[in-house]
């Protein structure tokens, strides 16, 4: 392998892998939010777990 590629070659090879695979697992999970300020509301905390989550609640 080393007779075709350049160990930079590689690692960049193997970065931009790595890139793509973390792109496309966020894809998968996040692209239905593409328009994260118009999230569906099914998908949001209510009111009350937000507080818990922000420590509002003990206020």
């Amino acid at each position: 392998m080393n007779n075709v590629f350049t160990h930079k070659q590689l690692f960049e090879m193997i970065i931009i892998a790595f890139l793509e695979y973390c792109l496309a697992r966020y894809g998968i999970t996040m692209g239905i939010f593409d328009e994260s300020l118009f999230w569906p509301k099914e998908y949001t905390p209510s009111a009350k777990y937000q507080a818990v989550i922000t420590g509002r609640h003990k206020e």
